[in-house]
């Protein structure tokens, strides 16, 4: 599914499959230390769904995600819902929405050229350039969406 994506839209990207699991942030720096990680969290409110994309150094600002959505609470989307929702387990979901889930991304993210993500499996990582997560986004919005590093 998500090497369909890729080849269709001709994105510049690589699949790398692991011997060990690299579903948390932390599990794929130790497995890949090329380039920095983002995070792909699957976010429910009351009007839907929303992925929030970060650097995996970054924790989610939920008032902030509220605010933009202008909703009362947000909240994370349970294992079954990020399964069903983009189709992924938690842990494996890619910074493009394949399935018409809208986007948030943190501007930091693109202060690297090259990011690694959740690859669709809890093996696999997705190596892609940053440029191309906000053209392959569903309805994405570029946001500080990030607590200060002062309040993680």
């Amino acid at each position: 599914m998500l090497e369909d994506f890729i080849e269709t839209n001709e994105i510049m990207a690589e699949i790398k499959v692991f011997d060990v699991e690299v579903k948390t942030s932390a599990q794929a720096e130790l497995a890949e230390q090329s380039h920095p990680v983002v995070k792909t969290i699957v976010l429910a409110h009351d009007k839907g769904f929303v992925l929030a994309i970060l650097l995996a150094t970054q924790k989610v600002d939920f008032s902030a995600i509220a605010h933009l959505l202008k909703t009362a609470h947000v909240r994370l989307a349970t294992p079954g819902e990020v399964e069903e929702v983009p189709g992924y387990e938690v842990g494996a979901v890619p910074p493009i929405s394949i399935y018409g889930t809208p986007s948030l991304i943190d501007p930091a993210v693109f202060n690297h050229p090259w990011v690694l993500a959740g690859g669709g499996t809890k093996f696999a990582l997705l190596k892609m350039q940053s440029k191309d997560i906000l053209t392959h986004a569903y309805e994405p919005l570029v946001e500080k969406i990030a607590l200060p590093p002062a309040t993680r």
